[in-house]
């Protein structure tokens, strides 16, 4: 609906900025006890994606919208609730698997591993998680030989990805899995103590010391940053450059002034003036050579 009233949601980090307003002003602008409704009933949407889960969306939604003390905010609610009037458009050429959170997570760790590795590589898929229907989307990825860079901000994907093959494994058996499975569990357990609170907690204050935060890609989590500038989503070739910023691959942005080596690689890495060295995507070494070249002049 953002996108059929001329908004591209991802351009510039516009979706991040959206989510953290709407957390932060939904519970001033509108009563908090609808509020909650509300997030519970988008998580049962994406959870379900069924016909229920769909129609209670839409009823809390227009609860939420008449609760709003604010016209302003209100007119961006109405954005959400005239969704249910364009659902069926919406849906027709589209199944649940398309609003999948799951599979554009799994395909973006594919691209995050892969701008770290040599070679190719397998992605082994626990047997018994409900992952049949990602063979089609990946396949279909897969087929992409040509060398490109598609979307935008965070979102952009590198193709053709490193994947080799799925290989589907029992997780009881297999003791890779079953390491992924006890991160998973202990990063769960981590975000969890932070929205309860919970900063005592023994194994919290464990995780801490031990930065387990550095081994989580892609953290979705609500702040009080808006602007493209304060998220770090400014596109790329925009208003990046007169600043002096460049992305250097999908999950790493610095400034070219503070470069103060360059080490050669298949895409090589660079390193910063506060001591951190970071990785180069080879797709982006030579337009970061051409950069280099601009700045040290």
């Amino acid at each position: 609906m953002y996108h059929k009233a001329g908004m591209d949601v991802y351009e510039n980090g516009l979706n991040i900025s959206m989510t953290n307003f709407f957390h932060y002003c939904s519970p001033v602008f509108c009563n908090k006890e609808v509020v909650d409704d509300y997030k519970k009933s988008f998580n049962r949407l994406f959870r379900d994606r069924d016909n229920s889960s769909i129609l209670e969306f839409f009823v809390v939604s227009d609860y939420l919208k008449n609760s709003c003390i604010d016209d302003d905010f209100r007119k961006l609610l109405e954005i959400i609730t005239d969704g249910a009037n364009e659902l069926d458009a919406i849906l027709e050429n589209f199944n649940s698997s398309h609003f999948d959170s799951y599979l554009t997570a799994f395909i973006y760790q594919i691209n995050f591993w892969g701008q770290k590795a040599s070679c190719n590589f397998d992605v082994y898929v626990d047997k018994y998680k409900n992952w049949v229907h990602f063979t089609k989307h990946l396949e279909m990825i897969k087929n992409i030989k040509d060398e490109q860079t598609i979307g935008t901000d965070r979102r952009t994907l590198d193709l053709p990805l490193k994947l080799n093959d799925l290989i589907e494994t029992d997780s009881s058996e297999n003791s890779v899995v079953q390491i992924a499975d006890l991160m998973a569990g202990i990063a769960n357990h981590y975000f969890k103590c932070i929205i309860n609170g919970n900063n005592e907690d023994e194994l919290f204050k464990k995780l801490n010391e031990e930065k387990i935060y550095s081994f989580i890609q892609t953290i979705v989590w609500p702040h009080n940053a808006f602007t493209p500038q304060e998220t770090d989503t400014v596109y790329a070739g925009d208003l990046l450059e007169p600043f002096n910023f460049f992305r250097i691959h999908n999950s790493c942005l610095i400034n070219l002034a503070h470069v103060t080596k360059y080490t050669k690689g298949d895409g090589g890495s660079v390193l910063m003036s506060d001591g951190v060295t970071c990785e180069v995507s080879r797709r982006k070494k030579n337009e970061l050579m051409s950069r280099l070249s601009l700045i040290l002049i």
